[in-house]
């Protein structure tokens, strides 16, 4: 993370003049907001996932109700041909 501090260092070196030591508050809400968006990030992936997982069982809903009603279609159809050539 790109602190002001670290900007200061970079653009300062070679000068021989030091940057300042970021306050302890200031290092404090760093490390809150670094934590804060990496569980963002979590919650993040995990809705995500759960959300690929309900996806993922409707298709497969779709896929098994799709095959039995195909399956009903076809025999349906052969239950017919069949009840035609006995007339």
């Amino acid at each position: 993370m790109w602190t002001v501090y670290r900007w200061k260092d970079i653009h300062l070196q070679g000068r021989g003049k030091p940057a300042r030591e970021p306050k302890p508050h200031a290092k404090k809400l760093e490390e809150e907001i670094k934590r804060l968006k990496q569980s963002n990030r979590t919650l993040d992936l995990d809705f995500l996932k759960g959300a690929l997982q309900r996806v993922k069982a409707r298709r497969q809903q779709k896929s098994a109700t799709g095959t039995l009603t195909q399956l009903a279609r076809r025999f349906i159809s052969k239950a017919g041909e069949s009840l035609a050539s006995v007339k």
